[in-house]
């Protein structure tokens, strides 16, 4: 992380110095968001409908918020009910191409984005990334999709939806409120009034969320042999762990609940290693997410992945794919 996002992020959600600086930007941004809003409610902009529903999980924050994991969740929950359930995502990270290109096993994270690869190796559904989500939508269903659900995209409004899912990570919240730049959010609190559920991902958010899941981790993969170790099994031992995502520093402290001892190898979100990065001379274990693992195509006996389970309390998660189940028998709403 640069100086410049250091500094961003302690104004967002640590009410850093300085921040004042950024409010003439954000008015300037928040008028933006709200002509090109109007424009799109007043039929200027063209919203394009599928003849299948579209759900949108997305976020009004920038940076990881826990969606993709809910994604995966509910399209293996879909697909073991018997769903044709799609995904689309632009394929961030990726070479975010221009038509829709389908995520297969000749087709690397380099070219489709980590979260995409990472989504099609997971739920085995269809995943299509293009710039163009309603081409990528599109070609979807014409593959046969029922449902699609699209990984991010809420502010992608020319996409039309049938439901619109905001997940908000419950430890950092939506910071200081504001809209980029003085803030992290890229529209303004009041659109969550607009949206269909609000999920709340690592706990509840009182007064806000309707539902929440955590994520838990319990087993490491081996990265060459497939072989499946409890992550007890690690207690006491150091490792080196990777963590490209949005907040690393939580899936160190996921690993240390079970008595590991964790040296965190500096990555980037998005970024792939060197090779010899990726190996330490000291020999010892490495300790991956699955985000991660998707971008090399070859691990050895030293890596292990660790995959993480969302859990939401008691059935509320089972209700919500009956909600989206629903969605294939009624006629797609904006």
């Amino acid at each position: 992380m640069t100086g410049t996002q250091r500094w961003l992020y302690s104004v967002w959600y640590d009410n850093g110095a300085g921040g004042w600086i950024l409010r003439p930007l954000e008015w300037l941004f928040r008028s933006i968001v709200a002509i090109r809003r109007m424009l799109y409610r007043q039929g200027i902009f063209t919203t394009q409908h599928l003849d299948v529903p579209v759900v949108v999980v997305g976020n009004l924050a920038v940076g990881g918020g826990g969606k993709t994991p809910l994604v995966g969740w509910l399209v293996s929950e879909l697909r073991d009910r018997g769903c044709r359930v799609a995904i689309v995502s632009r394929g961030y990270g990726g070479e975010e191409p221009a038509r829709p290109l389908r995520v297969g096993d000749d087709v690397t994270a380099a070219r489709s984005g980590d979260e995409a690869k990472m989504l099609a190796e997971s739920t085995g559904a269809p995943v299509f990334v293009c710039r163009d989500r309603v081409a990528a939508a599109r070609a979807a269903q014409e593959d046969g999709a029922e449902l699609i659900v699209a990984d991010d995209g809420l502010q992608h409004y020319r996409l039309g939806r049938a439901m619109e899912i905001v997940v908000i990570d419950a430890a950092r919240g939506q910071g200081n409120t504001r809209c980029l730049p003085a803030g992290p959010l890229r529209e303004p609190m009041s659109r969550l009034s607009d949206v269909d559920l609000i999920v709340g991902s690592g706990g509840e958010i009182p007064g806000v969320s309707e539902i929440s899941y955590s994520l838990t981790i319990q087993t490491a993969v081996n990265g060459e042999s497939g072989v499946e170790r409890d992550l007890e099994t690690f207690s006491g031992q150091h490792v080196h762990a990777v963590a490209g995502i949005a907040h690393p520093t939580r899936f160190v402290d996921a690993l240390e609940r079970f008595g590991i001892r964790v040296n965190l190898i500096p990555v980037g979100d998005h970024q792939v290693l060197e090779r010899a990065e990726l190996n330490p001379s000291d020999e010892l274990d490495v300790l991956m997410t699955e985000k991660d693992a998707v971008k090399y195509q070859s691990l050895e006996q030293r890596h292990w992945i660790v995959p993480a389970r969302v859990v939401f309390a008691e059935t509320k998660g089972h209700a919500l794919v009956n909600r989206l189940l629903s969605l294939t028998t009624e006629v797609p709403v904006a």
